[in-house]
């Protein structure tokens, strides 16, 4: 099938091809326009999408995005946004600081901030701070959505948990197990979302399951807590993650997940800043813990690239027990994080994982010193009751098959059956006795391909520590230190291509 491009007037402008190519291959291209303009009726189907300034439908905008406060202004900006249950697309411009108790959006619909607008999630609201409006673990009736410029305060200590925390890890969230995220979508396709500050969540800054073809830009989550003391010992760090930590993820993909695009975050988070969940199923259909619209499935065809970690806990997590990960593409990862900067595993759940191709490059992230998990998490266990705290033990104590994956703290701990990993130019400094690559003993890696350089001026960090298995690895290593690899409780390379510090 073939178009022929008439495009009138004495220039051809790339934005008049552009929508002549558009109109050529896709259709007429709807237009954003006022409401000032006589806007369809509500319910009806329309290829025009409307445009609403919420400053001129009434909305008080009069809250502070920081403090919040002001006039609740959530039943004017959802009634625009719910004509676009109907079919009528919505452009909702936001133009000011709104209190919400939360917004749900739909098909064809965009949620726009200018000139200082956000939104303050309002105390006790105890939900996401925008959500779609169709979630599903299952289904996908949402489509074309997208958040940009916002500034979104999710007001962490003004939403209430709803009983008693259940685990450890499961201490921020709604009655039905869904956990308070900024924004969330479950059953989504073509998401957007661009340009936006998500501050002070109650756990996960965005957390987006059961979607494809998803495109995130310029986005900062920051858990909008004191830096983490350095000084005052012990002490000062229990007190700090008794009122900071739990699971306030950065970004956070349930599988299944194709098609991601993510360009220029910057994560500060407690937990994982950025995490992928092919198995969330195994625990989530289990009377809905985590939930009823987390699923599972593989998550595949994902490409990150521009990524800062700023003290975070732990930087990227891929998880898979039995669904498939593959194609996975990360780049240009810079920063500070606590604990671990990447791990691939099954993270406790029965299985041991199906990794296909992952690659991670341009990766110069530093380690900082941190206490033991056991001394750090305890003020946070002490305060569970007996019941979460039975669960969280049998967790650990599942994990504990290899408890090292946890209580090493290495740069990469690689876990799971991995068929083709590559770490590409890694520069990073070492800490003492910890391990900057640690091969797990549940490990079984075809091909793994390592290019790191270290700068550890007491040279006792530990580049590599195997306990697992590896089919064939080429290393270059750039260290001045001695013994590069340990090995322990059977780990191996069968076929090893080896270019660094004398090595036997």
């Amino acid at each position: 099938m073939s178009h022929t491009l008439n495009v009138e007037g004495p220039k051809h402008s790339i934005a008049a091809i552009a929508i002549a190519i558009g109109t050529a291959v896709f259709g007429p291209v709807g237009h954003a326009r006022n409401i000032s303009a006589q806007a369809p009726k509500h319910g009806a189907a329309s290829p025009i999408s409307t445009l609403v300034r919420a400053s001129e439908v009434g909305a008080h905008l009069d809250s502070d995005l920081m403090k919040g406060g002001g006039t609740d202004d959530t039943s004017i900006l959802q009634g625009i946004l719910d004509r676009a249950k109907g079919g009528e697309g919505v452009h909702l411009i936001i133009d000011g600081p709104a209190l919400v108790t939360g917004l749900d959006i739909y098909s064809n619909s965009t949620i726009e901030c200018t000139g200082g607008g956000g939104l303050y999630l309002k105390d006790g609201s105890n939900r996401a701070i925008v959500r779609n409006g169709h979630r599903s673990r299952f289904e996908v009736t949402d489509q074309r959505v997208g958040i940009r410029n916002c500034f979104l305060n999710g007001n962490s200590d003004g939403q209430l948990v709803v009983g008693p925390p259940l685990s450890m890890y499961r201490v921020a969230q709604e009655a039905d197990g869904t956990f308070m995220s900024g924004l969330q979508f479950s059953g989504v396709h073509y998401l957007v979302v661009e340009n936006v500050h998500l501050w002070n969540i109650r756990s996960f800054g965005m957390g987006v399951a059961n979607a494809k073809f998803i495109q995130i830009r310029d986005v900062t989550v920051d858990i909008g807590a004191p830096p983490f003391p350095t000084s005052g010992g012990l002490a000062a760090a229990q007190a700090w993650m008794k009122k900071y930590a739990g699971n306030r993820d950065g970004l956070n993909f349930a599988g299944p997940i194709q098609y991601v695009t993510i360009n220029g975050v910057l994560l500060r988070s407690w937990d994982d800043a950025l995490s992928f969940h092919a198995d969330v199923a195994a625990t989530a259909t289990r009377e809905n813990v985590l939930g009823p619209f987390l699923g599972g499935g593989p998550i595949t065809d994902v490409t990150v690239n521009n990524v800062v970690f700023e003290g975070a806990s732990h930087g990227i997590r891929l998880q898979s027990a039995s669904e498939r990960m593959d194609r996975i593409i990360i780049s240009n990862v810079s920063g500070t994080v606590r604990e671990r900067m990447a791990v691939i595993s099954s993270m406790g759940l029965r299985g041991g994982g199906n990794f296909g191709s992952i690659i991670m490059s341009n990766v110069n992230v530093d380690l900082l010193d941190s206490y033991s998990r056991e001394d750090l998490y305890a003020p946070l266990m002490d305060a569970l009751p007996a019941e979460a705290l039975a669960e969280t033990q049998a967790w650990w104590k599942f994990e504990s098959l290899d408890i090292g994956e946890e209580s090493d703290l290495p740069l990469f701990s690689l876990n799971g059956d991995i068929e083709n990993l590559q770490l590409r130019q890694v520069a990073t400094k070492g800490i003492a006795k910890r391990p900057l690559i640690r091969i797990g003993n549940h490990a079984a890696i075809g091909a793994l391909t390592v290019d790191l350089s270290i700068h550890s001026t007491d040279q006792t960090a530990v580049p590599m520590k195997i306990l697992g298995k590896i089919e064939r690895a080429n290393i270059f290593l750039d260290w001045g230190g001695k013994s590069p690899i340990e090995y322990h409780g059977g780990g191996a390379i069968a076929q090893l291509r080896w270019d660094g510090p004398e090595y036997k």
